[in-house]
């Protein structure tokens, strides 16, 4: 017995030894104060092996290092663990002390860890008080307390149709929500009819929006089948674990507004909850079904029904012979039509009644420029050229200009913009108000909340940042502005965080608003979108050696490799090298009728089914145009490098002319100056999918023009 529990303590011990002991400052709240109850500190020990998962790491705070039992010294029985992590680096002016880091997700724990490990950092965890609290009491407060429908039943419930809360501190004048009388009674007929038979639409739609507020805190998108919801309530047989409670929520809300041509009257007529997952082609027929709804006349408004919002789309004229002879026929002409578009036709209604068709026709449609109502846009003007859908013939697709301008004001790259000789960008007076020298002048004046890069900005902040006193100081004191793309300073990012390059050494322009830096270290190329914010960083090329030099010319990037003395390349757009899985839909249309291999029939056909007729036509072209000896080298021999005529021996740089010319330099001093020689087409064949080359990669001639003394000479 003796041995065995020396065996038990050694294993203890070893068990201690492998630990990693991690500082930890712990704080208790109670329901409804700012402020902890009780803060402490001590130290996790954590298994780095093992000890990896977020999930883990609550699951041991939970358990242990005293937090349950100072829970139950002041009396609260249920609770929940907020962790966040503190950086000890003071960030002048905004965070002398260092700044605290949320950790919400594994993605988020895996930044802070490192730090937190290198005494860079402290683990804060939050403890709060969670009050239970039954789904009936939240759903329907004052139907609950009605001796006709409590019951043994619910008061006696499991604990799983218990939700979990935090109670907030309430703001001063927002008055807790109460129910009206009608509720209780309706929810009593609804007890006794779970079908809601006998039950009016109208009371439906006051009950389901009454319960809304309550349950979901004004938060939209709620799903259509209320109906079944609300009789889940009623049966006492709903359960908001996650699995289910996702299906009621939507990813956002979408408002769609309706203005004149005159800008004088604008009004709010609908809100779409979208999900995610949609594409451009979901939100052009989304679009395109607004439009026929909103395309309705005054006779019809007027006769809808007064408890419901849904407007029928009945209120159109279209006329088959019309649209397939272009003008209108004879019998439309009748009845008083003169044109063939439907939505300025008079309805069909109307004509019948003998009265005027008052209607309301949609024009245009304005939206942002996200990806997919960009590409709904485009899909609008291609309908509109092909004349494919007469209900959208008159409609014109319009970017919206506010949404524009606050891209140009948010994007850290758009340091070029003027408006009256005054750089507009917002994260350059970030950086002058952080600056040692104007801090103490902007601070007092400009707050840091108005520089801030937000999706909103306020009047407020616009005022602030536009005063007299500020432009004074401004035009008076600064002189010159320097900002961090890479990494960010205000925002934690994996792709954009700090130690993303070990040795950068080599940086060019690229399209867009791209900076393209090579590491000499990781042996790889990256793409800096710096058009957008926070910066995108992600890497272009890899698997090089020693890459120095790097340009960008008619859309294909060059880098220098030294170690292998030669230049490694890759096209950008795919417009030289043709990528079928980088391609637009477009493109792959544009491809397939520059080489021959068009149909009609693909006018309506999915990305993915171009993609594979542009390989099959590819590969056909491959068979056709080389033998398989030339096919067997073009495999071995990827245009991944540009070969030479001759060897340039450890190349450093390279850059162009306007004419084309690369010159490249090298360690010895030496310059050389390279021509591009054009080939006719080239198909070659890759690993994972064709390339097409438009322009060879082979060099037929390189010549020494000088050694870089005698270029300073010239100079």
């Amino acid at each position: 017995m003796a041995a065995k529990s020396n065996e038990d303590e050694e294993d203890v011990n070893t068990t201690r030894q492998s630990m990693t002991l991690v500082p930890v400052t712990g704080a208790i709240y109670h329901n409804g104060l700012e402020k902890p109850t009780e803060r402490w500190s001590f130290e996790l020990g954590l298994n780095l092996s093992e000890d990896k998962l977020l999930y883990t790491i609550l699951k041991h705070l939970e358990k242990g290092y005293g937090i349950k039992d100072k829970c139950a010294a002041l009396n609260i029985a249920k609770f929940k663990l907020q962790v966040s992590a503190k950086d000890f680096t003071p960030k002048l002016p905004e965070w002398p002390k260092g700044r605290i880091f949320s950790i919400d997700s594994q993605e988020q724990w895996d930044n802070c860890f490192p730090k937190i490990l290198g005494h860079e950092g402290e683990l804060i965890v939050k403890v709060f008080e969670v009050e239970v609290v039954h789904v009936h009491e939240v759903l329907m407060q004052v139907a609950r307390t009605s001796s006709e429908v409590c019951s043994s039943n619910l008061n006696n419930s499991s604990s799983q149709n218990a939700v979990s809360t935090v109670n907030k501190k309430k703001k001063a004048g927002h008055p807790k929500t109460t129910h009206r009388k009608e509720d209780e009674e309706l929810f009593k007929r609804l007890c006794h009819n779970p079908d809601g038979n006998e039950v009016e639409r109208k009371e439906w739609q006051i009950a389901k929006w009454d319960q809304f507020k309550s349950a979901m805190q004004n938060k939209f998108g709620v799903l259509a089948l209320s109906e079944r919801w609300i009789q889940c309530v009623c049966n006492k047989k709903i359960m908001l674990n996650k699995s289910r409670a996702i299906n009621f929520f939507q990813a956002k809300a979408e408002a769609m507004c309706l203005t004149t041509l005159d800008a004088k009257f604008s009004l709010p007529v609908g809100v779409n909850h979208l999900i995610k997952g949609l594409t451009a082609l979901d939100t052009f027929n989304m679009m395109k079904n607004e439009t026929q709804e909103i395309n309705v006349c005054l006779d019809h408004l007027q006769h809808s029904r007064t408890d419901s919002i849904i407007v029928q789309k009945t209120c159109c004229s279209h006329c088959a012979i019309c649209t397939e002879l272009g003008t209108v026929c004879d019998a439309c002409s009748d009845k008083g039509h003169t044109v063939t578009e439907p939505a300025l036709r008079p309805c069909d209604s109307c004509l019948e009644k003998e009265i005027q068709c008052i209607k309301a026709a949609v024009v245009c449609v304005s939206e942002d420029s996200e990806s997919r109502n960009s590409g709904a846009q485009k899909e609008l003007v291609r309908v509109n050229d092909e004349q494919s859908d007469l209900f959208l013939s008159i409609i014109s697709p319009i970017p919206d200009g506010v949404h524009g301008s606050k891209r140009k004001r948010q994007s850290f790259s758009n340091w070029f913009l003027l408006v009256n000789n005054y750089r507009i960008n917002l994260v350059q007076l970030r950086e002058l108000r952080n600056d040692h020298a104007l801090h103490s002048k902007l601070a007092p004046l400009l707050p840091l909340s108005a520089v801030r890069n937000r999706d909103r900005q306020d009047v407020e902040s616009i005022m602030e940042i536009s005063s007299p006193l500020v432009r004074k100081i401004l035009t008076d004191n600064a002189k010159t502005v320097t900002h961090t793309v890479v990494p960010e300073k205000y925002r934690l990012r994996e792709d954009n965080k700090s130690g993303v390059f070990k040795a950068p050494i080599g940086t060019c322009m690229g399209l867009l608003g791209h900076i393209f830096v090579s590491d000499v270290v990781q042996g790889k190329v990256y793409k800096v979108r710096a058009n957008h914010y926070p910066a995108n960083v992600t890497v272009e090329m890899d698997n090089l050696e020693h890459p120095i030099g790097v340009a960008v010319f008619k859309d294909i990037h060059y880098c220098v490799e030294s170690q292998r003395n030669t230049i490694a390349f890759k096209d950008l757009t795919g417009e030289t090298v043709v990528d079928v899985n980088k391609l637009t839909v477009e493109k792959l249309k544009k491809k397939l009728k520059d080489i021959g291999a068009w149909n009609e029939d693909y006018k309506r056909k999915p990305k993915k089914y171009l993609q594979e007729k542009l390989r099959e036509a590819l590969n056909n072209r491959v068979a056709s145009e080389t033998n398989p000896t030339q096919q067997t080298t073009h495999r071995r021999n990827l245009p991944l490098h540009i070969d030479f005529d001759r060897e340039i021996k450890q190349p450093v740089a390279l850059c162009f002319d306007q004419d084309g010319n690369m010159y490249v330099s090298t360690f010895t001093g030496a310059v050389y100056v390279v021509w591009f020689e054009a080939l006719t087409t080239l198909v070659v064949l890759g690993n994972a999918h064709c390339m097409c080359l438009q322009y060879s990669s082979c060099m037929r001639n390189s010549h020494e023009i000088c050694q870089v003394e005698a270029l300073e000479k010239m100079k």
